[in-house]
């Protein structure tokens, strides 16, 4: 059985959030990237970083912790 995973925003990316739909970036399409990243690269001290494009020359960047653990 494939369980979707729970998603929890920072007060921060919830603060980012609001700002981006103001300029027409839904929740959805954070979630669609958040869900599918295109691809993933190596960051800072072991960081994981995935990126995904919001728009014409707007990059979402994101970092996910799992358990306690970065993926």
């Amino acid at each position: 059985m494939n369980k979707k995973k729970k998603i929890k925003f920072t007060l921060h990316a919830e603060d980012k959030l609001k700002r981006l739909m103001r300029i027409g970036v839904t929740k959805e399409k954070i979630l669609e990237i958040i869900e599918k990243p295109e691809k993933v690269v190596n960051g800072y001290s072991g960081r994981r970083i995935a990126p995904g494009l919001l728009g014409e020359d707007l990059i979402l960047r994101y970092m996910k912790k799992e358990r306690g653990k970065l993926w």
